[in-house]
């Protein structure tokens, strides 16, 4: 079997995070079924037949309805009342008549023809929340269709558990006879976010993402997945590293809610801020679920990694607008591409190349990447604080490029906000010896520090980071600490917030020299929030 990653973006309009493994639903499109000619003398008996046919389907509606109400709720069961109201309505009724009789057909090939009609009405409305009624309309066709046959059961088939379930179209009866324990997501090629199924769906917690192109060609049974129903993406044979990602995501999420915890304070009363490290934007929601104090490092180069070509600009808008909306008022630091050697997708590798080039120097190289970056994220954010984040700097140089190419896009862009009042923040990352001995310098122009101690340690001691079996790679050397004082010293000097992040490095022990040194600013995996505010109210109450 082929095993290669295949990812797709679509709409989310359920929102979770499933992994589990594809089942293809069949098409059910009756479009092309045969017309059949009814003998003058037949249609009589035909009419009856069809007649018998709406009222079995409005029974099926009547028992899916109160199969909802049992294992979701009255608030959602509602749902199938619009679908009784089309064959209980006279206009409807009477026009599936007057076609059989009219064109003397068969009962199935006037209800198409009718639903067909009534399905273009629909699609033709301006109100997006009745044009996309269309599908239910069409349900309700599919569900009089299958009550005209012998066995007009049009149960889904055997689901098995754990399963990610690809259609072209869920309506709102096929998604009820789902077994929703049993569910991981649902993807579709059509729909709309306000369809019956969707609604279902979402009161059910089940993922779900539609708008998914040839997701029944390019999705194909029995193949992993994950649907992030956060951001719309569709990751089928999904890497090691990817699946790990998301499994840290999905237990975020289901994690126990923290309601507003309690404020952690030094020895001095000054208060700590604890905040999360993310690289997804499906990352947001679980962060301030375990109650993070905001994101101080967002990875940004994920949504390029996962993806098979470059992000345009708006999704890349698309994906800042998203964390920030999940985190207001909270603060969030979107940290620029930082890619390079090991960190090169496929589609740029012909590009840029896969020497060690990364970070900021890299970008600079290829200007266009760096451009396309901020002019996507400078349009996407519309809080009244934008904070950036310049990754891997060793000049000042560097530094006052990236800068100045900000606020000039940062002016183009602003001009469409109006009267919103907004500050741009563009932020130095202090993670190469360079950047800590010219920190003085990056003080007097970047709005904010932010200490990266796992790429400070592994340049400072010539060890590599990732090498499990590497002894020497050592937070705590004399060295690091020197440099880690210094540069608090200036920025503390020079009124610089300082955020210190590199959960690795940080490890047991550890936050508390940070603390005494005089470090009050956090970031960390969303899942270890709560270890690091106990390690730190600890050594508050020494």
């Amino acid at each position: 079997m082929n095993e290669r990653v295949t990812v797709l973006k679509g709409v989310p309009v359920s929102e979770g995070i499933g992994l589990g493994t594809i089942v293809v639903l069949a098409d059910g499109d009756q479009s092309g079924s045969i017309e059949r000619t009814i003998a003058p003398d037949l249609l009589v008996a035909e009419w009856s037949k069809l007649s018998a046919a709406l009222q079995r389907a409005s029974a099926e509606l009547r028992h899916l309805e109160g199969l909802v109400a049992a294992r979701i709720g009255h608030r959602v069961s509602d749902v199938f009342h619009a679908q009784s109201m089309i064959l209980e309505d006279e206009t409807f009724v009477t026009e599936l008549r007057f076609v059989l009789f009219d064109r003397r057909i068969d009962a199935a090939a006037a209800v198409r023809h009718v639903i067909g009609r009534w399905e273009k009405t629909f699609r033709d409305l301006q109100a997006p929340h009745l044009s996309e009624r269309w599908a239910e309309v069409r349900e309700v066709g599919a569900l009089v269709v299958a009550a005209l046959s012998p066995d007009p059961t049009a149960e889904p088939g055997e689901i098995p558990s754990g399963a990610v379930v690809v259609a072209r179209l869920l309506g709102a009866a096929t998604c009820a006879r789902l077994p929703f324990e049993r569910i991981k997501g649902i993807i579709t090629e059509q729909g709309g976010r306000t369809s019956h199924a969707f609604i279902l769906a979402r009161a059910g917690g089940i993922p779900a993402a539609t708008g998914i192109a040839n997701a029944l060609t390019l999705l194909r049974n029995g193949d992993d997945v994950i649907i992030d129903g956060m951001s719309g993406l569709v990751i089928a044979n999904p890497n090691d590293a990817t699946r790990r990602e998301y499994m840290q995501t999905l237990a975020n999420l289901t994690s126990t809610p923290v309601k507003t915890p309690a404020q952690v304070r030094a020895k001095d009363g000054s208060a700590f801020e604890i905040l999360a490290s993310i690289g997804k934007s499906a990352d947001a929601a679980g962060a301030m679920a375990l109650g993070a104090d905001g994101i101080g490092l967002f990875r940004t180069e994920f949504a390029y990694m996962v993806r098979p070509s470059l992000p345009r600009e708006d999704e890349i808008a698309e994906i800042a607008r998203f964390v920030e909306e999940r985190c207001a008022p909270k603060p969030v630091v979107f940290r620029l591409l930082d890619i390079g050697g090991e960190k090169t997708p496929v589609y740029l590798s012909a590009t840029i190349g896969t020497g060690n080039a990364r970070g900021l120097r890299l970008l600079l190289e290829h200007r266009e990447l760096l451009e396309a970056q901020l002019r996507g994220l400078l349009a996407g954010l519309k809080g009244t604080e934008v904070r950036l984040l310049v990754p891997m700097i060793t000049s000042i140089g560097e530094f006052r490029i990236v800068r100045g190419l900000a606020d000039a896009i940062w002016r183009s862009a602003a001009k469409s906000y109006g009267d919103r009042e907004q500050h741009l923040r563009v932020g130095a990352m202090i993670e190469t010896p360079a950047a800590v001995w010219i920190a003085e310098d990056l003080a007097k122009e970047a709005d904010f520090f932010n200490v990266g101690l796992n790429d400070l340690t592994q340049y400072t001691l010539a060890v590599d980071r990732d090498d499990p079996l590497e002894k020497d790679f050592e937070p705590a050397h004399p060295a690091i600490e020197r440099s880690l004082r210094h540069v608090f010293a200036v920025a503390h000097a020079n009124k610089v917030p300082v955020t210190i992040c590199g959960e690795p490095a940080m490890a047991a022990g550890l936050f508390a020299t940070l603390a005494a040194i005089g470090f009050r600013s956090f970031s960390v995996g969303a899942s270890s929030l709560a270890r690091v505010r106990a390690e730190l109210e600890a050594w508050g109450k020494e």
